[in-house]
């Protein structure tokens, strides 16, 4: 039990170290990667709320409405 608990030990502190080492030697690669993932977040969740929005009742309502008033 001892030797697998330091051996999980040992693998954290190595993927760790390697990890954080990463983040000093090419930090301005890192920043890209997360601007590039929060940029595909907000996309993502702008793209569900348009298509919550596009379903919904009050907007088939809304629809419904300014096609009446431009047969009019």
């Amino acid at each position: 039990m001892s030797i697998t608990l330091r051996s999980i030990g040992l693998f954290g502190i190595l993927l760790f170290g390697v990890l954080f080492a990463v983040t000093f030697v090419s930090p301005e690669t890192i920043e890209n990667s997360a601007k590039g993932f929060i940029k595909y977040q907000i996309q993502k969740d702008v793209r569900e709320k348009q298509r919550l929005s596009k379903e919904s009742s009050i907007a088939n309502k809304a629809l419904s409405i300014a096609e009446r008033l431009w047969a009019e």
